[in-house]
């Protein structure tokens, strides 16, 4: 294995995490592919998604309590989520642009 790092550049920390590879010997199983269980649930976070108790800290994707099988949909929410809070800690007056 070459040795890794020092990197000068932002570019070249960049090619060595692109070119990182990880084998996969096989898929788990369906009934292992749940989403991390925890998080902050949704009663302690306002409609902006920032905590009631902890003004100015907005959370989206996987901090906040979604207990569901994975895949496409909880990835869209994060996505979504993560995308809508932008916007709020952003300071957007709009929601939905």
């Amino acid at each position: 294995m070459p040795d890794r790092g020092p990197w000068t550049s932002v570019e070249e920390l960049a090619r060595e995490v692109k070119g990182c590879r990880i084998p996969l010997n096989r898929p788990r199983p369906v009934e292992e592919a749940i989403s991390s269980a925890g998080g902050v649930h949704w009663s302690e976070l306002d409609e902006r998604l920032m905590i009631k108790k902890l003004p100015g800290i907005y959370l989206a994707g996987e901090m906040i309590d979604w207990e569901a099988p994975t895949g496409g949909y909880l990835l869209q929410a994060c996505f979504a989520t993560g995308s809508y809070v932008g916007k709020m800690a952003g300071g957007s007056s709009r929601e939905f642009e």
